[in-house]
């Protein structure tokens, strides 16, 4: 009887030891709350490496693993877990569902490479809401003409959500404004800043603030809209070419190259997007 025992108790040992052995190992989604690489009274940036995803998600980022960490973008609690409040947590998640090809996109270009980040900028102001996503580099910062790294094109697909019911098709701007739905353009200096913001409501109504601590001019309404509309009169909206995008800008404020950073971000009537940022 006792060896009955015993042999049962050591059989009844070695299956739990077995299973212990053989069962799946899986990580537990966890907080990260990824680097800010930009923040004001109205806006946040920033950005999530592969560990953070991975860590958010509870999913190692490789090529194969992409509809999965993309999954868990799609939970609010994954970017309750990234710091941002519940609010904006449940509308981001809204938004990577509504991008689909776009994260996904980013997501494998991520599993490829270990110096590219997820960018989530998110934008909250009293007459404009934004959320959006790009990929961010780090290793250097160069101004290329016809290379697009350090900036982020997005062209929404048949997954886009659309609330201005006219996805794809052009609006011809009314004259004078300029042929975008929202521009915003940041440069900063060792010792100023200018920034222009310039939004075509769906009521065709233009909003746009300027300041140019350089020149000490503060404006909003009509007079931000006149300068700004001035500064971009003659340009190509159109273009993704960084270093004449820069070039231009510069130009038309008199201002030097010696910049700090120029953020540039452009939205379109059709809903495609193109920023980059230059340090």
């Amino acid at each position: 009887m006792n060896k009955l025992v015993k042999v049962t108790a050591a059989t009844g040992l070695a299956l739990t030891m077995g299973v212990a052995t053989l069962a799946p190992v899986v990580s537990e989604a966890a907080s990260v709350e990824g680097n800010v690489i930009y923040q004001d009274a109205y806006k946040t940036i920033k950005t999530f490496s592969k560990s953070d995803l991975q860590t958010l998600t509870g999913v190692s980022l490789t090529a194969g693993n992409v509809d999965k960490v993309y999954n868990k973008l799609t939970e609010a609690a994954t970017w309750a877990d990234a710091g941002y409040t519940n609010a904006q947590a449940s509308k981001i998640a809204q938004r990577v569902s509504a991008y689909t090809n776009q994260l996904k996109g980013i997501l494998r270009e991520i599993a490829a490479k270990d110096n590219v980040s997820l960018k989530v900028i998110y934008l909250d102001k009293t007459w404009n809401e934004q959320i959006n996503f790009g990929s961010e580099y780090t290793g250097g910062n160069v101004v290329d003409e016809d290379n697009n790294d350090n900036g982020t094109i997005v062209e929404p697909g048949d997954d886009t959500e659309d609330n201005s019911g006219n996805n794809n098709e052009s609006v011809k701007p009314s004259t004078g404004k300029l042929a975008v739905k929202d521009l915003d353009v940041e440069i900063e200096y060792k010792n100023f800043d200018v920034e222009l913001q310039y939004e075509v409501k769906k009521n065709g109504k233009v909003e746009a603030e300027y300041e140019n601590e350089f020149t000490g001019e503060k404006v909003k309404g009509a007079k931000a809209q006149s300068i700004i509309e001035g500064i971009f009169a003659d340009f190509d909206m159109n273009s993704t070419n960084k270093n004449q995008i820069v070039t231009h800008v510069l130009g038309e404020l008199k201002l030097k190259n010696n910049f700090k950073k120029f953020q540039y971000e452009v939205e379109f009537p059709n809903k495609s997007e193109f920023e980059f940022k230059i340090k």
